[in-house]
This record gives C-alpha cells, sequence and structure tokens, in this order.
C-alpha cells in the first residue's frame, strides 16, 4: 500500500502522504491527546538516545521518531506540516535579515560569526520584538 508514496518525495511529504494512507486503513490515533501523548514519548527516547550515543544511529532514528510524530500532530488538526515548516523558515529568514542589519549598522560586525552567542540571542530576540510591534 505504501508503495503508492513516492520515495523521490521530500521525507516531510513522504510522512504527510505516509499517514494519511494509513488512516484511511484505519491506523489513527483516537484523539489528538493521543498523538501529543505520543511526540511527548518519541521526545523521551530522543534524548535517552542523545545521552547514550550524542550523533549516533539510534539518535537519528529517534528524531525521525520525533518529527514523524509531528506530522501526525499536524495532520490530526488539519494542518500542512510543509506549509507549516516553510512558513517557519521564512519567519527565521525575516528575523535573521533584521539582526544582520542591526549587527552591520549599530555594531559595525561585517560577519555574524563574529558575535558572541548572548550577542546574537540578544539581537534575536529584539527583532522578534521588532516584528511583533510590527504587527500591531
Amino acid at each position: 500500500m505504501l508503495d503508492a508514496v513516492s520515495r523521490e518525495l521530500p521525507a516531510l511529504r513522504q510522512a504527510q502522504e505516509i499517514s494519511e494512507l494509513a488512516v484511511a486503513a484505519g491506523f489513527e490515533w483516537p484523539t489528538y491527546d493521543g498523538v501529543l501523548e505520543k511526540l511527548r514519548e518519541e521526545l523521551a527516547e530522543f534524548l535517552e538516545a542523545r545521552e547514550e550515543e550524542p550523533g549516533g544511529a539510534h539518535e537519528l532514528e529517534e528524531l525521525g521518531d520525533v518529527l514523524f510524530t509531528a506530522v501526525q500532530l499536524a495532520r490530526k488538526d488539519n494542518l500542512d506540516a510543509e506549509d507549516a515548516l516553510a512558513f517557519v523558515c521564512e519567519k527565521f529568514r525575516t528575523r535573521w535579515a533584521i539582526m544582520e542589519q542591526y549587527a552591520f549598522e549599530e555594531l559595525d560586525v561585517h560577519a555574524m560569526g563574529e558575535l558572541a552567542p548572548q550577542d546574537l540571542e540578544r539581537l534575536w530576540e529584539r527583532a522578534k520584538a521588532d516584528l511583533r510591534k510590527d504587527r500591531t
């Protein structure tokens, strides 16, 4: 049944299509809270695997489980995970561009890598606050 989902698709799209086929066959969590609990469980397993062998195959597998379950959470809420991720990527790009502008104009920085982590965090929070103000 799952062979109908092309392996050539991006992984996020595959996850969405695979889950839709599974749901059509009756393999579904009965409630949104059930998916949320599964996400918590998968996150705990990921953190355990990370402690055991950071960067190892088991950690990679558990991260995949977290992501796959997050796709189920989106589907359960009638959201498109691809759209959600694309939206957040664009939001990140926008905030980063504002951070760069502040860094170049106010701190005379020529590359963001020149900044200390606390400076990056401060610029991030400022850009976030400025964008929030612009929406109101």
